[in-house]
C-alpha cells in the first residue's frame, strides 16, 4: 500500500450533511516531498466535509511544527505550524485545480488525495524569512561561527566596494557626490 493513500479522503456513497476525518503527519510524510524545505515534522490534521448536493466545502486545520533550514545560518529550525484554509470542490466531468480554494472533482472519483494539498498549506503557514528569532530563550540562536564568518565575508566585501567605488568614479562626477550631503 502507498503511504500516502492514507491521506485520500473517501467521497463516494457519503451522506449529506458534516463529515470529520483527523490526519496525522510525520516525518515519513515529509520524506515523500523532497524538492520541499520542510526537513521533518509533525501536525494535526483536521478536516470537516459538508457534503451538499452539488458541491463539497472542506474546513482544514492544520497545527504542528516543522524543522526547516535556517536561512541565515543553515542550522535546523523547529517553526509552529498553525494554518486554517476552507475548500469548495463541485462536480465535473474531469478533475481539475481551478485555484488555491475551488477545484473540480470528476462524478468517478470515489476519493481525494489530500496529501499534496496538506503539504501546500503547511509550508504556505511557513514565513518567508526563515531565521532563529534573536533574544528569546524558547529558540537557539544563528550559528555563532558562521555568523561570524558572514560577517568577516561582509567587511570584507564592502572594503573592497570602497576601494572599487574610489576607482571608478569619474573626477567629473565627484561634485555630484557632495549633492547628497
Amino acid at each position: 500500500m502507498d503511504y500516502l493513500q492514507a491521506y485520500s479522503l473517501p467521497i463516494y456513497g457519503l451522506s449529506e450533511g458534516l463529515h470529520r476525518y483527523d490526519f496525522k503527519v510525520d516525518d515519513q510524510f515529509f520524506e515523500h516531498f523532497e524538492e520541499g524545505d520542510i526537513i521533518r515534522g509533525h501536525a494535526n490534521i483536521e478536516v470537516v466535509l459538508n457534503k451538499k448536493p452539488n458541491m463539497l466545502v472542506f474546513d482544514i486545520e492544520i497545527k504542528g511544527k516543522v524543522v526547516v533550514q535556517c536561512d541565515r545560518c543553515l542550522d535546523d529550525l523547529e517553526l509552529p505550524v498553525a494554518y486554517q484554509a476552507k475548500l469548495y470542490a463541485k462536480f465535473g466531468e474531469e478533475t481539475e485545480e481551478l485555484d488555491e480554494d475551488m477545484m473540480i472533482i470528476s462524478t468517478e472519483e470515489t476519493a481525494i488525495d489530500f496529501s499534496g494539498i496538506f503539504y501546500d498549506y503547511i509550508n504556505l503557514s511557513l514565513p518567508l524569512k526563515k531565521v532563529h528569532i534573536v533574544g528569546t530563550n524558547s529558540d537557539k540562536p544563528c550559528d555563532p561561527d558562521m555568523i561570524a564568518k558572514l560577517n568577516q565575508y561582509l567587511i570584507n566585501q564592502s572594503e573592497d566596494d570602497d576601494d572599487n567605488d574610489q576607482q571608478d568614479t569619474d573626477p567629473r562626477w565627484a561634485g555630484l557626490k557632495d549633492l547628497l550631503n
